[in-house]
């Protein structure tokens, strides 16, 4: 438990301020932290990877800037190692039960859905009481049966309608993670309405639509080309004349591009989601958020990214973290309508470290 910081009554301002975030990382700078990380994990092991996640979560909150002021990370590397530890003993004693008794993989499921609304909960916990602005904490106080309804009941119900209900889940996440979220004793909020997440899902289909109909377009115009009187299947030879090998370029093209516009498809609707989230966002006290991400700039650093990074054999990572978390900051924006130095820091609950890697350790991604 922290000791209380005490607050002055702050007088609401003449007219509410627009503050951007502002990320002052750079890849270069970035670069020296990563390869170090990446060496000394190797080194040792792996037992190194809990210092360098610590590290990498300070560089980025530390140069991450709202209203003069930047965020910290206060994790310790020891408990997040022991975490991390206990997580990969647990999920290694289910494989090998798995493997001694096959049945036992579906009682480890069961299992593994019992625990994640808990294991969720408790993981956003400690990652945001992790985490300060102006040395006050961050806090989480969601609900599991709240977690069960956004990870489990709403993806399933998704799929099993053939997705027509994303954004019912789009909404419950925003809802369990807006709703959940505390800055000191301050309260966040989020309810946004379902019709945005529905236009966003129709933009993104009809987006979709165009990709699939590309790819179905070139296989059927392959399978009436190579079987054709003069086509592949009657003379093999023929695949190498040029009217074939310039048909092979444009239809792996095609499918290509196909491919991109389906990707792209994706993320509109994860922009538009993010966008939705943070445009309804509220933190106790008036204040207000927005974002103005958009799928296309979203989508060329995303891609681009990984085409660098598989170029330069991963050595880019550093700059691709550095661009998204930039381009991010730079299109979010807080609308405060009081001084920020008023708030008073609450109660800090340090357990939940191993839930914390377990989430890590998953791949839990709860947006960006």
């Amino acid at each position: 438990m922290s000791d209380t910081i005490m607050a002055t009554d702050a007088a609401p301002m003449a007219e509410p301020r627009t503050l951007p975030i502002t990320f002052h990382g750079t890849g270069k700078e970035y670069f020296g932290i990563w390869i170090v990380n990446v060496l000394l994990t190797i080194v040792t092991l792996g037992i190194y990877s809990a210092w360098a996640k610590v590290r990498n979560k300070r560089y980025f909150n530390g140069n991450t800037e709202l209203d003069g002021h930047r965020f910290d990370y206060h994790a310790e590397p020891v408990k997040i190692l022991i975490g991390r530890i206990l997580v990969v003993l647990f999920l290694v004693g289910i494989q090998v039960l798995q493997y001694l008794d096959p049945l036992f993989g579906i009682a480890a499921l069961v299992l593994y859905v019992v625990i994640l609304p808990w294991v969720i909960v408790r993981g956003l916990r400690f990652n945001a009481n992790m985490t300060s602005y102006r040395n006050v904490r961050f806090h989480f106080r969601g609900r599991k049966r709240d977690a069960l309804v956004a990870y489990i009941v709403w993806p399933i119900a998704a799929m099993l309608s053939f997705f027509t209900l994303v954004p019912f889940a789009s909404r419950a996440n925003a809802r369990f993670l807006g709703n959940g979220h505390a800055y000191g004793i301050a309260h966040f909020s989020a309810d946004p309405p379902l019709k945005p997440y529905y236009k966003a899902l129709g933009i993104a289909v009809l987006v979709g639509f165009v990709g699939i109909g590309l790819i179905v377009g070139g296989a059927v115009a392959g399978v009436f080309e190579f079987s054709s009187d003069e086509g592949f299947l009657r003379d093999p030879e023929a695949l190498l004349t040029p009217e074939h090998l310039q048909f092979l370029v444009m239809t792996y093209g095609l499918i290509l591009i196909s491919y991109i516009i389906i990707i792209i498809a994706n993320f509109i609707y994860l922009a538009r989601s993010r966008n939705i989230g943070f445009n309804n966002l509220h933190l106790e006290g008036g204040h207000e958020f927005r974002s103005t991400v958009t799928a296309g700039r979203l989508t060329w650093i995303t891609l681009s990214n990984v085409i660098l990074i598989l170029l330069t054999l991963t050595l880019f990572t550093p700059w691709a973290k550095v661009r998204l978390a930039r381009y991010l900051a730079d299109n979010t924006q807080m609308i405060a309508v009081s001084e920020l130095d008023n708030f008073v820091e609450g109660q800090i609950d340090e357990t939940g470290v191993t839930s914390g890697e377990f989430l890590s350790i998953e791949g839990f991604d709860f947006g960006f």
